[in-house]
C-alpha cells in the first residue's frame, strides 16, 4: 500500500520527475503484488414530496417519481408497510377523521450505491358529510281575467322543475315558470307550487310549497259604449260625417236616409253624387263581438243639406294677338266653382251643332283639367291667319257639364313671308338613289342598302306655327300626316333636320323622332342629334341634295345614309313597322317640281300632327345608336 500511494504521488508530478517514474515503473513490472478495490459509501434516495387531494370519503396521496427509486413503501395509520411501483395511492370509504400516511422511496435490491429514503409524512382530514339544502320557495303572483287566471313565479336557482297542485287535485309537474287555469266558474281557487331539486342531488332538496289564491268574480252587467259625437262637412254634391273614435268600440254602424245598416272600421263616411236636398245619417259604436263588458252605443243622428248650385258664367278675353301668339284670360263668376276649358280651331267647332255638343265630345275623348279661380296665360306657336276659339264651362268630377258653354273666337294675324322659303313651297317629285331595307333575320333585324331608286311625292308648306320653318309631307314611310322639318340654309339652300321629336313617349319609353342613319363598321347605324341630314340646292325647277358629313362623339366621322322617324329611347332605338320587309328612302335625292303646283301660303288651318304612340307599332326589337357632335 505504501508503494501504491507513492506511485500515485509520482503520477501527480510526472512532468518534473519523469526519470524516477520510469524506474519505478520498471520495478512495478516485476512486482507480484495486486491493486486492492476502492470502497464507496452508499447514498440515501431523496424523500418523496407528497400532495393530498380529498374527495368526499376518500383521499389520494401523490408524489413525483424519485430518481433511482425501484419502488415506494407507504404506511397508512401505522398499519403494515405496503409497497407500490405507482406514484400515488388512494384510500377510500373512510369515516370522518384525520389520517396519516408515510411514504419513502425504495433503493434497488442489493444496491451498493443507494439506500432507501427517509419517510415523508402527510395528513388528510375527512369531514362529516354536508346535509343538502332545501331550494328557495317560489314567489307567486296571480293575474286574473274573466274566467281564468295565471300563476307565475321567478325561476328558482338550481331547480330542475316545478310541481303544482290545483284545488287539492293531483300533483302536476312543469318546466315553465307559469301555469294557467281556464274556463272557471265564479269562486275562489287555491294553487300550491314548489321547486323540485335535480334527481339524485345530494346538495339540494325540494322547496317548501308556496300557496296563493285567485278569485273569479261573477260577471257584471255590460256597459253601453259612448255615443259618437258627429260633425259634418258639406261640399257641392257630397258631404262627410266624422266622429272621434269611441273607447272600446270594435267598429261603427251607420244608416243613410233609413236605408240598410252599413258597418265601417273608420271614423268617417262620405256620401257623394247627391242631388240638392237635406239628408239624415245615424251612427252608433259597436261593442266587440262576444264582449260581456260592453254593449253597442245609442245612435247619434245628424243632417246635411246640399244646396242647389248657383248659375256659373264666364268672362273670356283674348288680347295681344299676333301671327303666332295670343294672351287669354278666363274669369268665372264663382271663383270656387270647378270648370274646364278648351282651346282649338274654329273649324273643329263648326263640325258640331253647337258649343255644348262640342264640349261634350271634347270631354269624352280627351283628357281635361278641372280648374277653379281666374286663369290667364299666353298661347304660342300658333298658325298664322287662322281662326281659333276659347271655350269654357262648369264641370263636376264625373265630367258632366254644369253651366252654359261660353265661346270666345279670335283670328291670328298674317305672318311675314320669307322669300328664301317661298321658292320651295309646292309639290315635288323626289328620286332617292338608294333604298334601305329592314328585314327579319334568323335572330335579329337585318338591314341592306340596295342600289335601287325610290321615288316619292313631297309637298312642302310653310309651318303655320313657325313661318321661318317648312314642313315636308310624304317623306316618311309612316304616311302623309307626319312631316319632316326644314329651314333655310346658307345661300338659299334647304336643310332637312335630324333630331326633331314628333310625338310623346310610349309606355316603353320610345319617342318618335326624326333621325339620320349611316353605314359604319359594316352595318347601318342610327346617328342621333340635331343636324341637317340633307341639304338641297335649288337650280331652276330642280334641286339636288348633299348628305351631311359629321363627327361622332367618339371622334369617328360619318356620312348620312338616310332620314326617317324612329322609335328612340334614352339608350336604344327601334323601327315603326307592322310587317317586314320595310323599305325607306336612302342616299342622295333629286327634287323636281311638279308643274303648276299651287303654293299654299298662310292658308293652313291645321297644325302638324303630334304622333300618338299608341297609333304607331314599335317593332319588338331594339338596337344601340351613336350620337353626333
Amino acid at each position: 500500500m505504501a508503494l501504491f500511494t507513492n506511485l500515485n504521488n509520482f503520477k501527480m508530478v510526472k512532468n518534473k520527475f519523469h526519470a524516477l517514474t520510469c524506474v519505478l515503473a520498471a520495478i512495478l513490472a516485476f512486482s507480484s503484488c495486486e491493486k486492492p478495490e476502492e470502497e464507496y459509501e452508499p447514498v440515501a434516495l431523496v424523500s418523496p414530496e407528497l400532495s393530498v387531494e380529498i374527495t368526499g370519503a376518500s383521499f389520494t396521496v401523490s408524489w413525483e417519481a424519485v430518481e433511482n427509486a425501484a419502488s415506494y413503501s407507504y404506511v397508512f395509520q401505522d398499519e403494515a408497510e405496503e409497497t407500490t411501483s405507482e406514484t400515488s395511492v388512494t384510500f377510500s370509504d373512510l369515516e370522518p377523521g384525520t389520517y396519516t400516511v408515510k411514504v419513502k422511496a425504495d433503493a434497488p435490491a442489493d444496491s451498493k450505491e443507494y439506500l432507501d429514503s427517509e419517510y415523508a409524512e402527510t395528513t388528510a382530514e375527512i369531514k362529516d358529510e354536508v346535509k343538502p339544502n332545501a331550494l328557495a320557495t317560489p314567489q307567486l303572483t296571480v293575474e286574473v281575467s274573466e274566467t281564468s287566471f295565471t300563476v307565475s313565479w321567478t325561476a328558482v336557482e338550481n331547480a330542475e322543475s316545478y310541481t303544482y297542485v290545483f284545488q287539492d287535485e293531483a300533483e302536476e309537474t312543469t318546466s315553465d315558470t307559469s301555469v294557467t287555469f281556464s274556463d272557471l266558474e265564479p269562486g275562489t281557487y287555491t294553487v300550491k307550487v314548489k321547486a323540485n331539486a335535480p334527481a339524485d342531488s345530494k346538495e339540494y332538496t325540494d322547496s317548501e310549497y308556496a300557496e296563493t289564491t285567485a278569485e273569479i268574480k261573477e260577471p257584471e252587467d255590460p256597459v253601453a259604449l259612448a255615443t259618437p259625437q258627429l260633425t259634418v262637412e258639406v261640399s257641392e254634391t257630397s258631404f262627410t260625417v266624422s266622429w272621434t273614435a269611441v273607447e272600446n268600440a270594435e267598429s261603427y254602424t251607420y244608416v243613410f236616409q233609413d236605408e240598410a245598416e252599413e258597418t265601417t272600421s273608420d271614423t268617417s263616411v262620405t256620401f257623394s253624387d247627391l242631388e240638392p236636398g237635406t239628408y239624415s245619417v245615424k251612427v252608433k259604436a259597436n261593442a266587440p263581438v262576444g264582449s260581456v263588458e260592453y254593449t253597442d252605443s245609442e245612435y247619434a243622428e245628424i243632417t246635411a243639406t246640399i244646396e242647389p248650385p248657383a248659375e256659373l258664367t264666364f268672362e273670356i278675353t283674348v288680347t295681344d294677338v299676333t301671327y303666332n301668339s295670343a294672351n287669354i284670360r278666363i274669369v268665372p263668376s264663382d271663383l270656387t266653382a270647378p270648370y274646364t276649358y278648351f282651346f282649338g280651331y274654329q273649324s273643329d267647332l263648326d263640325n258640331f251643332t253647337g258649343p255644348e255638343e262640342f264640349m261634350t265630345a271634347m270631354i269624352e275623348h280627351y283628357e281635361f283639367d278641372i280648374c277653379t279661380g281666374e286663369l290667364a296665360g299666353s298661347v304660342n306657336d300658333l298658325p298664322s291667319n287662322t281662326e281659333f276659339i276659347v271655350v269654357a264651362c262648369g264641370i263636376d268630377a264625373g265630367g258632366t257639364i254644369t253651366s252654359d258653354v261660353v265661346v270666345e273666337p279670335f283670328t291670328t294675324e298674317a305672318a311675314p313671308v320669307d322669300e328664301e322659303l317661298e321658292k320651295w313651297i309646292g309639290t315635288w317629285t323626289a328620286t332617292f338613289e338608294k333604298t334601305l331595307v329592314w328585314s327579319e333575320g334568323a335572330q335579329y333585324l337585318e338591314t341592306s342598302v340596295e342600289d335601287r331608286q325610290m321615288t316619292k311625292t313631297l309637298t312642302i308648306e310653310i309651318d303655320p306655327a313657325n313661318p321661318q320653318q317648312l314642313l315636308i309631307y310624304g317623306w316618311t314611310s309612316l304616311g302623309e300626316d307626319f312631316p319632316a322639318y326644314a329651314m333655310s340654309g346658307d345661300g338659299g339652300t334647304l336643310e332637312v333636320y335630324s333630331g326633331v321629336q314628333v310625338g310623346n313617349a310610349d309606355s316603353q319609353g320610345f319617342v318618335p323622332t326624326w333621325a339620320g342613319t349611316a353605314e359604319l363598321y359594316g352595318q347601318v347605324t342610327l346617328i342621333t342629334g340635331q343636324y341637317p341630314a340633307y341639304t338641297f340646292t335649288l337650280n331652276g325647277e330642280q334641286a339636288t341634295s348633299t348628305l351631311y358629313e359629321g363627327q361622332l362623339q367618339g371622334g369617328d366621322t360619318f356620312t348620312t345614309l338616310g332620314l326617317e322617324i324612329y322609335a328612340l329611347s334614352e339608350t336604344q332605338f327601334s323601327i315603326y313597322a307592322n310587317t317586314l320587309p320595310l323599305e325607306q328612302p336612302a342616299g342622295n335625292a333629286t327634287l323636281t317640281k311638279v308643274p303648276n303646283s299651287a303654293p299654299r301660303i298662310f292658308t293652313v288651318s291645321k297644325s302638324p300632327k303630334r304622333v300618338k304612340p299608341a297609333n304607331l307599332p314599335v317593332f319588338p326589337a331594339s338596337f344601340d345608336f351613336l350620337h353626333a357632335e
